[in-house]
């Protein structure tokens, strides 16, 4: 359980450092506008609440 709190921890940071890239880049064929920028931070930071919740509920198992 503590891997999985961890590694949704680590996906939700990469999250919106990514979402800034494809907005500077402008490599996609689609626009990548504000609004899909704030979705992306809006679901980072849930993603890292929930690693976060996870991992304590692991750690609260060990002696």
């Amino acid at each position: 359980m503590v891997r999985l709190g961890k590694l949704l921890q680590l996906i939700a940071m990469v999250m919106l450092p990514l979402a800034m890239f494809l907005e500077i880049n402008k490599s996609l064929a689609k626009e990548f506008y504000l609004a899909d920028m704030t979705l992306m931070l809006l679901f980072g930071v849930v993603l890292f609440g929930l690693g976060r919740v996870i991992e304590g509920y692991g750690q609260a198992g060990r002696p």
